[in-house]
């Protein structure tokens, strides 16, 4: 019995990590789906599908990394500060994400910034929708956790 806790145990993070690489994949996906479905209605002069999935990536990572920069700084700080410093990842982050859509499609910046807002409320959308999908999968993995200790 003791040879299947283990394995049971081992389970959920395994189970965890590839629910978070499925779902992050999908919505980077999704993501260069709206960000090409808004270069065609914008009119912008690069619309291949090629280059809203780059931008979704490239928007990604930097998203993860300024993220990841502000709360590790964050974490560091007195909890006023912290919250200061979350607000402002979320402000770096719409700078930097209007300026890599300026430059990856070589537009205005009011298109920039209408883009930016149309991926920003799908994105909302999808967390919503995925966040419950994460907390389905983490519950089969505990699920699975304690039904081979009965």
């Amino acid at each position: 019995m003791a040879v299947d806790s283990g394995i049971a145990l081992m389970g959920l993070p395994i189970l965890a990590i590839v629910g978070v690489i499925i779902i992050y994949g999908a919505l980077i996906l999704i993501d260069s789906f709206v960000l090409w479905i808004i270069s065609k209605l914008m009119n912008f002069t690069n619309k291949g599908f090629l280059r809203a999935l780059g931008a979704s990536i490239v928007l990604s990572i930097t998203g993860l990394i300024i993220s990841f920069g502000f709360g590790f700084i964050g974490n560091f700080l007195p909890s006023v500060i912290g919250m200061i410093f979350s607000l402002m990842s979320f402000f770096v982050s719409l700078a930097v994400s209007v300026l890599l859509i300026k430059l990856i499609y070589s537009e205005s910046w009011l298109k920039a910034v209408i883009a930016w807002i149309g991926l920003f409320v799908v994105n909302i959308i999808l967390s919503v929708i995925f966040g419950i999908l994460m907390i389905v999968l983490i519950a089969i993995g505990f699920a699975g956790i304690f039904s081979s200790f009965a």
